[in-house]
């Protein structure tokens, strides 16, 4: 363990300082964390949602190719629903006449 000196703005002079950092120290319900622990648990948040971050980045860019593929299905196979709808127009007009 390597031991080191933080310096945290109090509560007044900023939300990121100790204002931050002091419900993880004193959790509602239970005892006094060290601060350490309350750090560390800080991290492996970041970490967490730091991986999420990088999940929802990789869903979007799978998501665009998909959106892509159909625009060029869509497109496809609209022009295929316009070949057929004249056609059976035309064989229903045909036989109407």
């Amino acid at each position: 363990m390597k031991r080191v000196q933080i310096n945290l703005r109090e509560s007044h002079e900023s939300d990121y300082g100790w204002k931050y950092i002091e419900p993880y120290i004193y959790p509602k319900g239970s005892q006094k964390q060290p601060v350490y622990m309350a750090l560390e648990q800080i991290f492996r948040e970041h970490q967490r949602y730091k991986k999420l971050a990088l999940e929802e980045q990789s869903f979007i860019k799978q998501l665009e190719t998909m959106e892509k593929e159909i625009h060029y299905d869509l497109l496809r196979t609209s022009d295929a629903e316009k070949n057929v709808r004249t056609l059976l127009y035309s064989s229903f007009a045909h036989q109407i006449r």
